[in-house]
């Protein structure tokens, strides 16, 4: 995501009722109100974007916009579910065109046609490698490996793990130790 659309005009009846619904969720306290991990920190700042105006920016050249592979960005947009992708247009650097794109629509809906069997064995893939993960146990570090177009899923021999314990402490849940220095 590279961008976002503006907001689209509200009154104040409109901010006053959408206020009203707001609840902060449960065990929210006054340093954590939004009740997140204990080892996760909020800095708040700037504003929450709704997701349908996300924006994908990419850049192309006038000669190379007339032959645009959709293949290249489009599945980055899929995946992320960007609602929106704007391509602007640049002769020898300097732009002269924005064209505007929402996801299912257009070109977007026919490279997705396309591409759609792909995603469903990328879907698949991906469920396999995470039943393998699972069956392998906690402590099993694996890696996915792909050489010459063929992937190959490998069992770190050591098991040590290819994160720094700071990073892979992220994805294990509090002791009551750290709890308790929070």
């Amino acid at each position: 995501m590279d961008a976002c659309l503006p907001p689209p005009e509200t009154d104040l009846d409109d901010l006053t009722s959408s206020m009203g619904k707001m609840n902060l969720k449960k065990g929210s306290t006054k340093d954590n109100p939004f009740g997140f991990h204990p080892l996760v920190k909020v800095v708040p700042s700037g504003s929450l974007v709704p997701h349908e105006r996300l924006v994908e920016i990419t850049t192309r050249s006038v000669r190379s916009f007339a032959t645009l592979d959709w293949r290249d960005p489009y599945p980055q947009i899929y995946l992320a579910q960007t609602p929106h992708l704007h391509v602007a247009v640049h002769r020898t650097g300097r732009f002269i065109e924005l064209h505007k794109y929402k996801l299912g629509e257009g070109p977007l809906k026919k490279i997705h046609e396309a591409q759609e069997k792909g995603f469903r064995k990328l879907r698949v893939l991906l469920g396999i490698i995470l039943d393998l993960a699972r069956a392998s146990g906690e402590e099993q570090r694996l890696s996915v490996l792909c050489q010459r177009g063929k992937l190959t899923l490998h069992k770190n021999i050591d098991g040590k793990s290819c994160l720094p314990d700071d990073h892979l402490s992220l994805f294990n849940p509090p002791t009551p130790e750290e709890i308790g220095k929070k």
